[in-house]
């Protein structure tokens, strides 16, 4: 009897791990009730802050002018629960106007940014049209009380940026 209940509770953990293996790690990527928070749209004093408008789950950035760095530029949520040395996927829909410019994505230190990113830094070449992206990545040693960001910089584009359905999964272990 004993035997079947640490089978039974060993069948109950797994399952709830991979239940949450596919909770999007995100809040609001799907910019519900016309919504950007709890995303923040960042400019460095060198530009002008870019407006967001959001509908019907789209959020579409403008940005005026063209900066030096992608990272003048961003769109940015910090992100609780990612774990060290564990694989994830950020996936998104994507168009712009600028195609001559790449989108950034990344997972980013809070603080101490120039040390690196936390496993996720990918240039995309983005369309005019709608189209999903996808990064699989491994996550490195996350730095206590430096949390992770999950980022898009935008700084060399100029014009309309739009993006939705923006998740962060854990994806599940591979067995052994």
């Amino acid at each position: 009897m004993k035997l079947k209940k640490i089978i039974l509770a060993t069948l109950l953990a797994s399952t709830f791990q991979s239940a949450l293996a596919g909770e999007n790690l995100l809040k609001n990527g799907g910019f519900a009730n016309n919504n950007l928070k709890p995303w923040k749209l960042f400019a460095t004093e060198k530009v002008t802050k870019p407006t967001a408008r959001v509908e019907d789950g789209v959020a579409t950035i403008t940005t005026t002018q063209v900066s030096e760095k992608p990272s003048n530029e961003q769109l940015s949520q910090q992100v609780i629960g990612i774990k060290s040395d564990t694989q994830y996927k950020i996936s998104f829909d994507a168009k712009s106007e600028d195609i001559t410019a790449d989108l950034l994505v990344s997972l980013a230190r809070s603080k101490d940014w120039n040390k690196g990113h936390y496993g996720a830094h990918k240039t995309i070449k983005l369309t005019k049209e709608w189209k999903q992206y996808t990064i699989n990545f491994t996550s490195i040693q996350i730095e206590k009380d430096n949390h992770p960001q999950m980022k898009f910089l935008f700084g060399l584009m100029k014009g309309h940026l739009s993006l939705r359905k923006i998740k962060l999964i854990e994806l599940p272990k591979k067995d052994a």
